[in-house]
């Protein structure tokens, strides 16, 4: 299936309100994560030939990440996940595996979500850990969650309700994170991200793939704005709205499982990328409106936008 083209999109004003006692179906889906790729210009690195440690200690890298994603989860009202030894040690090897073999096509691009048995450092639970994991390239352990969440595909398995159990692992300027597998009872709660009422939230887009943004759009978007259902069979007629302090209505890319971005699994999400990166320090007001499993949904909340940067 190709990648389907769709349009900015600035709706038009919707009486919004509230819908209580709210039952979805369930449907289970399999969810793969796309590759995720850092500063082009990183330099190579060399194979590793440090051991894989069994235990993570307390200066293990992994730890500020895990803190990092809690934190997120907090704000958008969702539980903590806890840090898998067995799923990071795969994470690791898997790591280990694609600084090995970072100059071969084989282990670059979506290649990266496998292990081929002829390249070196193969290993099986390297293979399983690569089909599910984020994988980010060119930036610190803890950088990587900033560039997942300003993105659409990285972003959605981070924030499943139902997600109790992870993998971290990183080698050089690689991390790779386990987001799938430990994923637990279902969750019926629909997710807004930024959550209602977060402040310092990042005005502009991130990297993701693959890309969400039109091939003729310019790269330099707004931070996404998501709305994450559970497992549901159908959404469609999604309608929205994105206004800011002063009640300008915000022009923007409109993306959801009826008319996704990409031919990647939309994941029962529903997603708005602003045209232009986000003003700073301003408060945005988003609204969407979606037949969901035949339940009419409406959905409102608002978030504040970070001071301006000082670039240096």
């Amino acid at each position: 299936m190709g990648k389907l083209k769709y349009q900015p999109t600035l709706r038009p004003p919707v009486d919004f309100y509230s819908l209580s006692n709210l039952r979805l179906s369930l449907l289970l889906l399999v969810v793969i994560c796309g590759a995720l790729f850092g500063n082009a210009t990183t330099a190579a690195l060399g194979q590793s030939t440090a051991p894989v440690q069994d235990e993570h200690a307390p200066s293990d890298p992994a730890l500020p990440v895990l803190d990092k994603i809690n934190t997120i989860r907090r704000l958008a009202g969702l539980q903590p996940v806890e840090l898998d030894e067995a799923l990071s040690r795969a994470c690791r090897l898997h790591a280990q595996y694609l600084v090995t073999n970072r100059a071969d096509p084989k282990a670059q691009g979506l290649g990266a979500h496998t292990e081929r048995q002829e390249l070196p450092g193969y290993t099986s639970e390297g293979e399983r850990v690569a089909r599910t994991s984020n994988i980010c390239w060119g930036k610190d352990v803890a950088g990587a969650i900033d560039l997942w969440m300003a993105g659409l595909s990285h972003r959605i398995p981070l924030l499943r309700p139902n997600l109790k159990r992870i993998g971290l692992g990183s080698e050089g300027d690689i991390v790779v994170a386990d987001v799938v597998s430990g994923v637990g009872e279902f969750n019926l709660n629909a997710i807004p991200y930024p959550a209602d009422g977060q402040s310092n939230v990042s005005t502009e887009f991130g990297v993701d793939m693959p890309d969400p943004l039109p091939k003729e759009a310019p790269r330099n978007a707004g931070y996404p704005i998501t709305l994450l259902f559970p497992f549901v069979s159908k959404i469609a007629g999604v309608e929205a709205e994105l206004i800011d302090s002063a009640g300008t209505k915000i022009e923007f890319h409109l993306s959801d499982p009826e008319r996704p971005a990409t031919s990647f699994p939309q994941q029962s999400t529903i997603c708005l990328i602003p045209t232009k990166p986000l003003a700073a320090n301003t408060t945005y007001k988003v609204s969407i409106k979606a037949n969901v499993d035949g339940w009419v949904v409406r959905k409102s909340w608002s978030f504040l936008t970070r001071e301006a940067q000082i670039r240096k």
